[in-house]
Order: C-alpha cells, then sequence, then structure tokens
C-alpha cells in the first residue's frame, strides 16, 4: 500500500486532480483504489487500520471535491453503501462500492465467516457474497446514473448474466 499522508506523491497527485476537475466538463468524479474504505466482511476486518488511515488522508479531500463513487476491489464481495463521511450517512459526501467479485476465487473464507454484523450496518445499500460477477455503470447524463452488479452465469452451459444489485444514483 502506498502512503496517502498529505505530503505523500499520491495524496498531492489526487489533490491536484481533484482541483483541476471541470465539473460543467467532467460532471462525475469517480476515484477508484484498491482497498476499500468501508467494509461489512468480517474476512477483513484486519485491514480496518489500513481503511482508518486512507479515510484520515483522503476522506475529507474526497467530500471537499463532491467525489460522486468510489470503487475499490481487494475484498472477493459486493457492497454498496449510502453517501458517506467519517462512518456517517451524509448528504453530498460519496457512495462506495466494493466490486472484488472478478478474477479470482470466491474467498472461502468470507462464505464461512460472512459478515461483521449479521444485520447490515445502517449505511450499507446492498451487500453480498458468494459469486462471481463484475458492475455496468451507465453515466446517464450529469446529475444521473445507472449502475448495475451483474452476477457470471451459474454454468458453462448458461450465458445469461443475472442483475443482483442496481441502482439510479
Amino acid at each position: 500500500h502506498s502512503s496517502t499522508s498529505h505530503s505523500s506523491k499520491q495524496y498531492m497527485w489526487l489533490r491536484k486532480e481533484l482541483e483541476s476537475a471541470n465539473r460543467d466538463v467532467t460532471p462525475w468524479l469517480i476515484v477508484m483504489m484498491h482497498a476499500p474504505m468501508y467494509n461489512t466482511f468480517s474476512h477483513h476486518t484486519s485491514d480496518k487500520k489500513y481503511a482508518d488511515i486512507i479515510s484520515d488522508n483522503i476522506e475529507t479531500l474526497l467530500v471537499k471535491h463532491s467525489v460522486n463513487l468510489v470503487f475499490s476491489g481487494h475484498v472477493h464481495a459486493y457492497m454498496r453503501t449510502k453517501q458517506l463521511y467519517a462512518g456517517n450517512v451524509t448528504r453530498g459526501a460519496p457512495r462506495h462500492f466494493i466490486v472484488g467479485t472478478g478474477g479470482a476465487p470466491v474467498s472461502s473464507k468470507i462464505v464461512q465467516n460472512g459478515y461483521i454484523f449479521e444485520q447490515p450496518e445502517e449505511w450499507i445499500e446492498h451487500r453480498q457474497y458468494g459469486f462471481h460477477g463484475y458492475g455496468r455503470l451507465h453515466i446517464l447524463n450529469q446529475t444521473h446514473a445507472n449502475w448495475e452488479l451483474r452476477r457470471n452465469s451459474i454454468s458453462p452451459a448458461e450465458t445469461r448474466h443475472f442483475v443482483d444489485d442496481e441502482v439510479t444514483i
């Protein structure tokens, strides 16, 4: 993991990119990172220290520049949050997505252990594990986008991809 301290190259690059965004030309700001800032899955609770460091260092920057969506992977599962800032549902803050359902075996540890809490945290809109899939984001206009999570076909003979989660933002 690379440093995200305020003096790091990564932080300075991100700040410069966000500051230079012309929202008339680029109405949607989307940030992608490897490991998530928020996580509901019990298998990755040891990542909380790293997630807290990222949150402490860059989350205010994301909110200040009205980043719309934050996508991450790392966790081999799927999660979509409400708009979050500092662990609280906050209007105008980014929505966070974990889309770690493609490209690697489904983690048996997640399947065995599931979620940190049986009932979803109040900031969760959707969470799911135990399958391979991918996401599709369609920017509809300057204010609306459609997101869908699609599950890969269940068997080689089947070619359909099931929509497991869909939301218009």
